[in-house]
């Protein structure tokens, strides 16, 4: 939190949705059968996040995506974390 300046008060302003992206592609540890493509998982849960957003006026706290490279080691983390976001509201 602190390396993306989420302040701790976030929290007690409005409800938070917390969703941690993990997608096994071609070539993971995890054989990928029958999986929908990244992309229509984007789209899917854009929409989704983006109607709570309207609807319930709530955070939605997101990680395994879009890291901030300068505060990890990406040759660890790096096939762990998409280097996308959603299509969100910062």
């Amino acid at each position: 939190m602190e390396q993306y300046g989420i302040p701790e008060n976030l929290f007690r302003t409005r409800k938070t949705v917390a969703f941690v992206w993990r997608y096994r592609a071609r070539g993971s540890a995890v054989k990928p059968i029958g999986q929908p493509s990244a992309e229509s998982l984007v789209d899917k849960y854009s929409r989704v996040f983006r109607r709570l957003i309207d609807d319930f006026d709530c955070h939605v706290l997101i990680t395994g995506m879009n890291p901030a490279s300068q505060a990890m080691d990406l040759s660890r983390a790096g096939p762990k974390y998409a280097p996308f976001g959603l299509d969100l509201p910062g």
